[in-house]
C-alpha cells in the first residue's frame, strides 16, 4: 500500500512540474496575471476529462474482467455510516497522524513557494532559468515519494511489522531531510552552485514525501477500514 501510496504523491506533483513551464512561458510575454488566468483553466478542463473517463470499475469499459475482479476481490464487507469526528478524535492514532501532517505539510509548502525566490536571491537566478531547477526538485521528490513507499513495503515482505517498517522509513525521510541545512550555505558564486544547492532542497523534497507517503499508508493500519 505505501508504494501505491508513493507513486499517488508522485503523480500528484506532475501539476507543479508543469507549473514553471507554464509561468516562464506565460509570464515574460503576458504578464503574471497569465499565469493566474491559465492554470485555472487547465485545471476545469482536467476535471473535465477525470469526469468525462472515469466510472466505477463495473462500468469501466477500459477495464477488463481480470482488472475489475482484482478491484472488486476484497470481501471486506464496509459501513458506509460516517463515522463522527467525537468518535474519532479520542483515539491516539488520530492524534498521531494530525501531528505529523501538521509538523511536515507546511515545510513542504514552504518548499513550492519559495524555492524560486530562493534561487534568485541567492544565485541570481532570473524567471527563465528558474523552470528546471524547479523540475528537478520536483522529478527528486517523485522519486523519494516512490522510494519511501517502497522501503516499507520492502521491510514488511522481509518479515517485519507493519509498524516497525513504517516508523523506520519515516526515521530515514527525516533524517535526509536534514540535507536541505546545506542549501543556504552553497556559495553563490560556486560552479554548479545553483545545482548543488538545487540538489540538497530536492533530497529533502523527497525525503518528505517518502515520509508522506508511509504516514498516509499508516492510518490503514491502525484504523478499521470503515
Amino acid at each position: 500500500r505505501a508504494t501505491a501510496t508513493g507513486i499517488f504523491n508522485a503523480g500528484s506533483n506532475l501539476g507543479a512540474i508543469a507549473a514553471p513551464i507554464i509561468a516562464i512561458t506565460l509570464v515574460p510575454r503576458f504578464g503574471w496575471q497569465a499565469a493566474f488566468m491559465v492554470t485555472p483553466v487547465l485545471a476545469v478542463i482536467w476535471i473535465m476529462l477525470w469526469l468525462s473517463l472515469y466510472r466505477m470499475p463495473a462500468q469501466q469499459p477500459r477495464a477488463n474482467d481480470a482488472e475489475r475482479l482484482l478491484i472488486e476481490s476484497d470481501t471486506v464487507h464496509v459501513k458506509t455510516t460516517p463515522v463522527k469526528w467525537r468518535n474519532i478524535l479520542p483515539h491516539r492514532q488520530a492524534w498521531a497522524f494530525m501531528a505529523g501532517k501538521f509538523l511536515t505539510d507546511p515545510i513542504w509548502w514552504f518548499y513550492l513557494f519559495w524555492s524560486g525566490a530562493f534561487f534568485y536571491e541567492k544565485f541570481g537566478t532570473k524567471l527563465s532559468g528558474l523552470a528546471l531547477p524547479l523540475i528537478y526538485i520536483y522529478v527528486l521528490a517523485d522519486v523519494g515519494s516512490i522510494a519511501g513507499g517502497w522501503l516499507s513495503s520492502t521491510l514488511i515482505k522481509r518479515g517485519w511489522t507493519p509498524n516497525a517498517a513504517r516508523k523506520t522509513a519515516m526515521a530515514v525521510c527525516a533524517c535526509c531531510i536534514l540535507s536541505v541545512i546545506g542549501a543556504p550555505l552553497v556559495p553563490p558564486n560556486m560552479p554548479g552552485g545553483l545545482w548543488l544547492s538545487a540538489t540538497l532542497i530536492g533530497i529533502a523534497a523527497a525525503s518528505h514525501q517518502g515520509f508522506s507517503a508511509n504516514i498516509f499508508t499508516i492510518t490503514s493500519d491502525m484504523f478499521p477500514k470503515r
